[in-house]
C-alpha cells in the first residue's frame, strides 16, 4: 500500500526533529514535535505569536518613536505573557 503524502511529511518531520535533537538543536526539535502533536497552543503558537507582536510594536515606533519608551513595556509585558512555561524546579 502506497503511503499517503501526509503521512511521508509526517514522517520526514520526525525525522527533522530526531536529526536536530541528535545535533543538539533540542529546543527547536521540541518546536517540531509540538506541531507534529498537533498541539495548537504549544511554544511554535506561542512563538509565532510573539514574533507578529514583535513585529507590529517595531513598526508602530517607526511610526511614531516617541512612544518608544510606552511600547517598550507592551514587548516586555507580551514576552512575559507569552514565554512557554517554564519547568517547576
Amino acid at each position: 500500500m502506497e503511503e499517503s503524502m501526509s503521512d511521508d511529511i509526517r514522517s520526514k518531520a520526525n525525522k527533522l526533529a530526531d536529526s536536530l535533537e541528535k545535533g543538539g538543536k533540542t529546543r527547536h526539535a521540541a518546536l517540531v514535535k509540538d506541531v507534529l502533536s498537533g498541539n495548537l497552543i504549544g511554544d511554535a503558537f506561542l512563538a509565532a505569536l510573539r514574533a507578529a507582536c514583535d513585529t507590529l510594536l517595531t513598526a508602530a515606533e517607526a511610526i511614531d518613536p516617541v512612544s518608544e519608551m510606552e511600547l517598550e513595556r507592551v514587548r516586555t509585558a507580551l514576552d512575559e505573557f507569552l514565554a512557554p512555561d517554564k519547568p517547576e524546579e
